[in-house]
């Protein structure tokens, strides 16, 4: 009786595994470009409940293929990210075992003072830590990069300056230089000194130019605009340092002459 107990209890075990493996539903998700390519390399997230796991990245197990199965649950909620962007999407895969994702083409445009394309622009992508670099503007000032829908931040490198903007993919991202004309400049501080070569293309900012008298001044560049500036000396700003009033002397304040002698 006893062994004929444990055997019923045995038998009642592998049904309930029986059981629970005929409810295991494989599931297939796939990440594919606006041009149809597969894209490899999206982190891919399930929730089959209210926790979401890991499942791993598009191209694990095919080109822009990540698989899966969970127990039990048929409706289950996918998350999918891609450059800095995600897509969340809730299927019932008994119906429909794949989760098909598509990207669109964002394109950041870097264009001069007069709206010709500018070569060489560095194109950076923020918005959570860290900025990730992607490329460079081409000959016709464009980069094309692959991205869910969205607003995103955007960082453009030109000539050692710089310049962030946000923007909604569905539109063209479009940074634009201003030109500076100082035929007697020599140098532009953007972090550290720059060479200056007459006339350039700089991102809108405010720069110190540094010129070949010694003399220092601040000028605001413009986006689409000219700065001209014309030869002279501005006057140099001092960089920070410490002031010793001397109390005799060559140099004196008050009634002392300034950069003279004692007044008699």
């Amino acid at each position: 009786m006893r062994k004929l107990s444990n055997l019923l209890i045995l038998l009642i075990f592998l049904e309930f595994l029986f059981v629970k493996k005929s409810y295991a539903f494989p599931f297939n998700v796939f990440l594919y470009s606006s041009y149809g390519n597969p894209i490899n390399g999206a982190k891919v997230y399930y929730a089959p409940g209210g926790t979401w796991y890991f499942l791993g990245h598009t191209g694990d197990n095919g080109p822009g293929k990540v698989q899966g199965d969970v127990s039990e649950k048929e409706n289950v909620k996918i998350k999918i990210i891609y450059n800095k962007g995600y897509q969340i999407r809730v299927q019932n895969i008994k119906n429909n075992p794949n989760f098909m994702f598509y990207t669109q083409e964002a394109t950041i445009r870097l264009i001069d003072h007069r709206g010709r394309g500018l070569q060489n622009g560095e194109i950076w992508q923020g918005g959570t830590y860290p900025w990730v670099k992607h490329g460079y503007t081409d000959k016709n000032g464009n980069f094309y990069l692959q991205m869910f829908p969205g607003i995103y931040k955007f960082r453009m490198k030109y000539n050692y300056t710089s310049q962030i903007l946000w923007g909604d993919i569905d539109s063209p991202i479009i940074f634009q230089t201003g030109l500076v004309n100082g035929p007697t400049a020599i140098q532009y501080a953007s972090g550290s000194w720059i060479t200056f070569r007459n006339p350039m293309e700089l991102l809108p900012g405010s720069y110190k130019f540094k010129f070949n008298d010694g003399s220092i001044k601040k000028f605001e560049v413009l986006a689409g605009q000219i700065l001209n500036i014309p030869s002279g000396t501005y006057g140099i700003i001092p960089e920070p340092s410490t002031l010793i009033l001397l109390s005799s002397g060559l140099f004196g304040i008050g009634i002392w002459g300034i950069w003279g002698k004692k007044r008699k």
